[in-house]
Formats: C-alpha cells, sequence, structure tokens
C-alpha cells in the first residue's frame, strides 16, 4: 500500500507497538532500500486489458482510494461505495 498510496501517517505508525521494528522515525521503511513508487493509476493503466479509457482509469483510482485509507474512518463504508456513480453508469 506504501507504494500505491502515501507514506503512513506519523501519528499512526507512533501508535503501533512494533513500529519501530519496520520502521525508521522518520516513516521510511526498514530493510527496504527501494520502493518502487508507482500511481494506483499506473498501475490500473499496466493492467489495462479491458478497454479502460482514461476518464474510467481516472474514476476507478478515485474509487479504490476511497476504500484504501489507512484510518478505517476516512474509507467509504460499504453503501457509500455501492453508490458510487462510477459503478452504474450504462
Amino acid at each position: 500500500m506504501i507504494e500505491l498510496l502515501d507514506p503512513i501517517p506519523p501519528d499512526m505508525l507512533s501508535q503501533g507497538s512494533r513500529s519501530s521494528q519496520y520502521f525508521y522515525n522518520n516513516g521510511q521503511m526498514k530493510n527496504i532500500h527501494q520502493l518502487h513508487p508507482v500511481t494506483l493509476e499506473e498501475k490500473i493503466k499496466l493492467r489495462k486489458n479491458k478497454g479502460l479509457s482514461d476518464d474510467d482509469v481516472a474514476a476507478l483510482s478515485s474509487f479504490l482510494r476511497s476504500l484504501l485509507q489507512y484510518r478505517p474512518k476516512d474509507r467509504k463504508d460499504a453503501l457509500g461505495a455501492a453508490l458510487v456513480p462510477w459503478l452504474w453508469r450504462d
């Protein structure tokens, strides 16, 4: 998730009982010398085999980002996700 989204928020790392085993104080991952960050949009485009338009890629990545939030309170709930207009278009 760190590669596709953003780094884990520092306040969340500070709450983890084992964070220091996996992360430095600055939020960088330990024992991972080089991440290969790629945007969610780029990742979707790499797998684009179903004819998704650029608008569809943007809508899909926005939808997925709304579900892939670190903090549960920031994620769409099931009803909110089900009502995303992009899912209901013809």
